[in-house]
């Protein structure tokens, strides 16, 4: 679903969800569970992700530092 070929996906992935499931979950739920599918599978991955680059980036510029102060 990721790899839809449109631009930046356009909701087809949401669209695709949202049609294979609405046979299983009620009509009223389907838009709660799509946000919350969404959330899960790409946002709290960026979030950790975000949290790791930025980890090791500003660990990386702190013995960059040190390297050039001659220690």
């Amino acid at each position: 679903m990721y790899f839809a070929p449109t631009p930046g996906a356009s909701g087809v992935a949401e669209a695709a969800f949202t049609f294979l499931f609405s046979g299983y979950v009620n009509h009223s739920d389907i838009v709660s569970l799509t946000f919350t599918w969404r959330l899960f599978t790409i946002y709290i991955g960026v979030i950790i992700g975000m949290i790791i680059f930025y980890g090791k980036l500003f660990r990386n510029h702190d013995k960059i530092e040190v390297n050039k102060l001659g220690g």
